[in-house]
Formats: C-alpha cells, structure tokens, sequence
C-alpha cells in the first residue's frame, strides 16, 4: 500500500435537520397555517416562519403559451428521510 492511498479518508458531514423540516408534511396537514404562511385561515400560528432558503428557493416561476406552468427551483441542501 502506498503512503498517499493510506492518506485518503472519506469525511462525513453530519447536518442537524430541525424539527420542523423533518415533520413538515405532517405539521403541514394537521395545521396548514402552522408557520403563519396563510394569514386569512383561521388555524393558529404555532412558529412564524418565512423567507428561508436554507434548503431551496424559487428561483424562476413562468406561465408558458398553452397554461403550462414552468418552476425552477434551487436546492442548497437535501433531507434525509
């Protein structure tokens, strides 16, 4: 074995998932104004949240001739279930 195939070593990053990210389908179904993103529903606002794009964001939204909708969105970071 040489000296630079005995150097090589696999680094694993670990990543917190919150909570809420986790469980977001779930959160979601029990309370679709959980985080406070639908303010004319009257479910209660349990963690305001809006903005994040730790995990993705939209980056480009269009209506195509025909009512086909196109989304680009970008991911930064996945989830693992």
């Amino acid at each position: 074995m040489t000296q630079a195939s005995k150097s090589n070593k696999v680094v694993v990053e670990t990543i917190e998932v919150p909570a809420e990210r986790k469980h977001f389908k779930n959160l979601m179904l029990a309370n679709p104004n959980y985080f406070g993103t639908f303010p004319d529903f009257s479910g209660k606002v349990i963690k305001a949240f809006s903005g994040n794009t730790t995990y993705e964001q939209l980056a480009c939204l269009g209506l195509n001739p025909g009512g086909h909708i196109g989304v680009k969105v970008d991911a930064f970071q996945s989830t693992v279930r």
